[in-house]
């Protein structure tokens, strides 16, 4: 990677496929997860998956929302949000707790939508919308960290 110029958008865009392409076979059958092995987070394992897709996004948003486009990304992101939203999938990101670490994954993929709606919102179905917005309202319910 020391060779990379970090000059231009493709620059910037080669180095993000050169950190993102070795992990797509690590996403979970239904996408929602990203197993990356073992982790030293004291947090439960689907914390850890939830959080290993997520942030994937901090790049992925501002790729998309520039123009860029992966066809496998995009499905897998598309599934992770319609399979980890929803309460009756093997991969449902679960009902969170108090100063639950989902709520900071939140974050990324609010931006991401923001950022790339045509990619990662617009395509997904109504019950996926409506379990998705489902899951985020959660932290309205909960305690967050005092900081």
């Amino acid at each position: 990677m020391s060779s990379l110029r970090l000059q231009t958008k493709a620059d910037f865009q080669a180095l993000m496929h050169t950190l993102l392409d070795p992990l797509k076979p690590f996403y979970s059958a239904g996408g929602a997860r990203l197993r990356l092995g073992a982790a030293g987070a004291i947090y439960n394992r689907t914390a850890i998956e939830v959080e290993a897709f997520s942030r994937p996004l901090w790049a992925l948003g501002p790729f998309w929302a520039g123009g860029g486009r992966d066809a496998a990304l995009e499905a897998i992101y598309r599934n992770g949000f319609a399979h980890g939203a929803d309460p009756k999938a093997a991969e449902y990101w679960g009902t969170l707790g108090d100063c639950d670490q989902c709520f900071v994954e939140m974050a990324a993929f609010a931006c991401a939508m923001i950022e790339a709606p045509a990619i990662v919102w617009d395509p997904l179905s109504e019950k996926a919308r409506q379990d998705f917005a489902a899951w985020l309202r959660q932290i309205n319910a909960r305690e967050l960290p005092h900081c």
